[in-house]
């Protein structure tokens, strides 16, 4: 599919690793990466049925995220002191799940013959697999006679589907492109019901970040919001230096690990392999680092390049730190009438899912009228009124107890149109259930909040 020549020039312009400087040797690694059982009586997925001893595969649930952090309403500092150019504040007023561990090499190849059977793939699925949109331009989803550093794809197309390659089923999928990882989550919120959250229809395709149920691939400050939960460490573990025992870094093994690999580098969560194995793609664009507080950022909107995560099994302990970029990777190329894409042995994903009915996002200012929330709700320590308006208002917020006894006010805020936050500081409360109204030349609009 790819000559030697094209892949490599375009494998140099695509890449910057601006925050780490990597090692280039290969290493020959000579440690078992997996454990594997005896499992002769699975007979329901295809993959069990090519050999008497199976690869036990992992259970990738989705974890939730708190909207506290640290006791703080969804705000942490993103960034690190003397690692990034900046730290700032990042504010989130949506819950969110994330899953567990990167997506498999098994959830990739069942995804892909979901949709084998829906009729919506393309490709000789020997070198390649492609979606095409509405104008005809086929993106490729996987790299399927991809050879990089040693490495291959794992997944492979035999006797009408795909399968994985013997040993590989708990790897993390490489070699599938941006579009490949936005297409994997299309299908399974299709698989579930949800709203597909990327539109496949203009060029390149269009991201939903909040305002529908749905599956899409994290933000680079989501991730590291649930990645530093609740304390800003530095490693998903904590602060203690890594070693090879918490992660895969430091050419330990020149190629990608099983998720489930480093059960010691498990983060506060419940969250597996943030660190090291292999990077992880964003959902967003590559920004510059800003003082300035963000609230429910999603990146710039025009760019080419995407924001990547984690780091990967080369990357040395200081660069496998939650709060680095792990520089970035081109979403595509556009080269003599075609959409190239980009997909490498040290890149994969894990996904999220937010929520329709939690917080108030970018996608849905506009929609709403001078309606307020507030998050997390009940509240321990501090909680964040949300106010979405059509226009500017200075507003006043009166806080009640349940006997109607007004017991604060939060008066003259000038709110701007659009999303609006307000942090609230309730540890003085005592428990119990209060109302709260927002006062404004339109009218007066209420909520309630519990105090635990």
């Amino acid at each position: 599919m790819k000559k030697a020549a094209l892949i490599i020039f375009l494998v140099v312009i695509g890449f910057s690793y601006s925050f780490a400087q990597m090692q280039i040797s290969i290493i020959s690694p000579n440690k078992e990466l997996v454990q594997w059982e005896k499992n002769d009586t699975n007979t329901e997925n295809p993959i069990s049925t090519q050999n008497s001893i199976k690869q036990t595969l992992v259970e990738n649930e989705m974890i939730n995220i708190p909207l506290d952090y640290n006791g703080e309403a969804g705000i942490f500092i993103m960034g690190e002191e003397g690692v990034t150019s900046n730290t700032f504040e990042v504010t989130f007023t949506y819950h969110f799940d994330i899953s567990k561990y990167m997506i498999t090499n098994q959830e990739y190849a069942d995804m892909l013959n979901y949709a084998l059977g829906e009729g919506l793939l393309a490709g000789n699925y020997q070198s390649n697999v492609t979606v095409k949109n509405a104008e005809g331009f086929a993106y490729e989803l996987l790299d399927m006679d991809a050879s990089w550093e040693g490495d291959v794809c794992q997944i492979e197309y035999l006797d009408g589907m795909f399968v994985v390659k013997d040993n590989y089923q708990n790897h993390p999928v490489i070699f599938a492109t941006w579009f490949g990882t936005a297409f994997y989550c299309n299908m399974r919120s299709r698989m579930e019901g949800l709203t597909e959250l990327y539109d496949q229809n203009p060029n390149p395709w269009a991201r939903t970040f909040y305002g529908e149920d749905g599956y899409r691939l994290p933000t680079e400050h989501e991730w590291e919001y649930a990645a530093t939960y609740n304390d800003e460490r530095h490693y998903p573990w904590g602060n203690e230096t890594a070693t090879p025992d918490y992660a895969s870094f430091n050419n330990e093994y020149a190629h990608s690990t099983p998720v489930n690999q480093y059960p010691l580098g498990v983060s506060q969560l419940g969250l597996m392999d943030m660190a090291g194995n292999v990077a992880e793609f964003t959902n967003n664009y590559v920004f510059s680092y800003t003082p300035d507080p963000q609230l429910n950022p999603t990146g710039p909107d025009d760019d080419d390049r995407i924001s990547k995560k984690g780091n990967n099994f080369q990357a040395d302990a200081e660069v496998i730190k939650c709060h680095w970029r792990s520089g970035w990777i081109r979403q595509y190329y556009f080269m003599s009438g075609e959409y190239h894409t980009f997909g490498t042995n040290d890149v994969s994903f894990r996904i999220l899912r937010s929520y329709a009915a939690g917080g108030v996002g970018m996608g849905e200012v506009g929609n709403k009228t001078n309606i307020i929330n507030n998050y997390p709700n009940p509240v321990t320590n501090y909680t964040t009124f949300i106010v979405s308006q059509e226009m500017k208002n200075n507003c006043t917020i009166s806080i009640f107890n349940s006997f109607g006894q007004l017991v604060h006010t939060l008066q003259d805020i000038n709110f701007s149109k659009g999303s609006n936050a307000i942090l609230f500081d309730a540890s003085q409360l005592a428990a119990g259930m209060y109302f709260y109204s927002l006062e404004t030349e339109q009218g007066v609009f209420s909520n309630k909040f519990l105090k635990q």
